[in-house]
């Protein structure tokens, strides 16, 4: 019996031991892992922290608000990551590149017409001067939206906004993945681009905006196909 008992005895120190390492494991793991996470919100400060002080400053408000859109956004992320996927073949970047640089332009064009439409609201129109042309141009909107309907029944949103992205012709796999990159950035250019009001730094936004774009596209090719430069694409 006292054997039995030492033996016991030995066996519940060596469990009531085991049960402490075990518990100073957890400990050492779940410090580890706040100080893992204190770690890395220090780094994405700091990189956010350089980022910020890397933001280079332009002659004009157009040019800085285009910097800012690069620089502290994830504009180029967004346009970096649908690039690159594309490693099939070149014609899946060529249809992306098409897409996507058609849709911008088409969001600008659609941006000026905005801004025109709000600057002659309050101004008297020919167009819209008597009740009757009003009715009109109300009848004719509500016929183009039947006969489309007309002509292509059962279409989702979903649908009628591909086919209105499409360009034919061109690799419909690049042009998902600029649909998808579009719609992740055109609310970022929209921001940017909503607190100008002076015409010259407008155009210079949406000019540099798309020749950005192209060179940016330019060097994510040349990392695909191996040519990769040193210096990354700037903002002039």
């Amino acid at each position: 019996m006292r054997i039995k008992r030492e033996e016991f005895m030995k066996e519940l120190l060596e469990e009531q031991q085991f049960r402490k390492l075990v518990r100073k494991g957890i400990r050492m793991i779940t410090e580890r892992k706040d100080e893992e996470q204190q770690l890395c919100s220090i780094i994405k400060q700091l990189v956010s922290e350089a980022k910020a002080k890397n933001i280079a400053i332009h002659d004009t408000t157009g040019m800085n608000q285009l910097e800012l859109l690069f620089s502290n956004t994830s504009f180029l992320d967004t346009l970096e990551k649908a690039y690159t996927s594309l490693t099939s073949n070149p014609e899946q970047r060529k249809s992306f590149r098409a897409h996507l640089l058609n849709a911008v332009e088409s969001f600008l064009q659609f941006d000026e017409l905005n801004r025109g439409a709000d600057v002659e609201e309050g101004a008297p129109s020919t167009l819209m001067s008597t009740p009757v042309a009003a009715e009109a141009l109300d009848e004719a909107n509500i016929n183009i939206e039947i006969d489309d309907e007309i002509e292509n029944p059962g279409r989702t949103e979903e649908e009628r906004e591909e086919e209105d992205f499409t360009i034919p012709g061109l690799d419909e796999t690049g042009r998902n993945i600029a649909l998808k990159a579009f719609n992740g950035i055109k609310d970022l250019i929209a921001n940017a681009l909503k607190p100008i009001v002076d015409s010259r730094d407008q155009e210079l936004f949406k000019t540099y905006l798309l020749k950005n774009i192209n060179l940016f596209l330019d060097l994510y090719e040349r990392r695909i196909t191996g040519n990769i430069p040193q210096t990354p694409a700037p903002v002039v």
